[in-house]
């Protein structure tokens, strides 16, 4: 497994040359060697793998690559052994926020109960006319003429509260990223 400060990598060089494989006998101390190296060396590219975060943004619900720190409720002496918790990802695809500027709610599908925590809540919204992005949430920004813009998730719905105004030309994607 390769590392750098970046993260970790798979290698892309050849690691177990083919004419060593070839000539060992089978049962060999070359060959057990070989065999030996082969084990450690997909072991390494597994961990590598499963460590990486997933760059998918899906409207399906995904894992994202991330893992959390145990359930702090449980310990050693708990019926569920405490492992590291994995965060899954889902893209809600908002589309136009509400031309009134109130609110807007859209539902994310996501099976919500009592251990669901949102880890992130996050979005963007883009004007399609006089082009300009923004993140949500949003302050007001005079120079832009933006007025707030607030995202919340509730255990049906995201939505989005803005003030109002006109905003039937901006479009919205949100992410949520959560622990079950």
């Amino acid at each position: 497994m390769a590392s750098n400060s970046s993260g970790v990598f798979v290698p892309t060089t050849r690691i177990i040359d083919a004419g060593e494989i070839r000539e060992a006998k089978v049962g060999s101390e070359q060959f057990k060697d070989i065999l030996i190296n082969l084990t450690e060396t997909i072991n390494s590219m597994s961990s590598a793998i499963n460590n990486k975060v997933n760059g998918t943004m899906d409207t399906r619900e995904s894992i994202s690559g991330n893992q959390f720190f145990p359930d702090p409720t449980l310990d050693s002496s708990s019926e569920t052994t405490p492992i590291e918790r994995p965060e899954y990802r889902k893209v809600i695809n908002f589309g136009v926020l509400d031309p009134t500027g109130t609110t807007k709610n859209v539902a994310h599908g996501i099976s919500v109960t009592s251990n669901t925590i949102f880890t992130r809540i996050y979005g963007t919204a883009t004007r399609s006319t006089a082009f300009l992005s923004i993140t949500i949430p949003a302050e007001v920004n005079a120079a832009i003429g933006t007025p707030n813009v607030k995202l919340s998730v509730d255990e049906t719905n995201v939505r989005i509260d803005t003030n109002p105004g006109d905003w039937s030309d901006w479009y919205a994607i949100v992410v949520l990223e959560y622990l079950k």
